[in-house]
């Protein structure tokens, strides 16, 4: 079984490369997901990490195609964001979106391989 992501920017549109299971992230987002829904909740958020520009930009249009809108940048400010950076581990851009939708699209991606 494969997943296929999106990796890079070739000109036409976004290139697409197929990689093995063993990709654990998006099926640990998944699982965290479900979870949610399972525990009643409607709301996800994830964190856009700051690793590197190039990574940042990265996580930051995965989670959007997943249903995920950018809702403040974590980490900015050291001695007002503190409490938010021990929080979310780190310093990036705060995604929320709805659970179902997650689910959803994950779901659709899942199947297509």
């Amino acid at each position: 079984m494969e997943v296929r992501k999106y990796t890079r920017w070739t000109g036409g549109g976004i290139g697409e490369q197929k990689i093995a299971l063993s990709d654990i992230g998006p099926f640990m987002a998944y699982a965290t997901c479900k979870l949610a829904k399972d525990r009643g909740l409607d709301k996800v958020q994830f964190l856009a990490i700051f690793d590197s520009e190039f990574q940042h930009r990265n996580l930051v249009r995965y989670y959007k195609f997943i249903g995920c809108k950018p809702v403040r940048v974590v980490g900015e400010e050291l001695s007002s964001d503190y409490p938010a950076r021990l929080l979310y581990g780190g310093i990036g851009t705060l995604m929320e979106g709805e659970v179902e939708t997650s689910l959803r699209r994950w779901a659709k991606r899942f199947r297509k391989t």
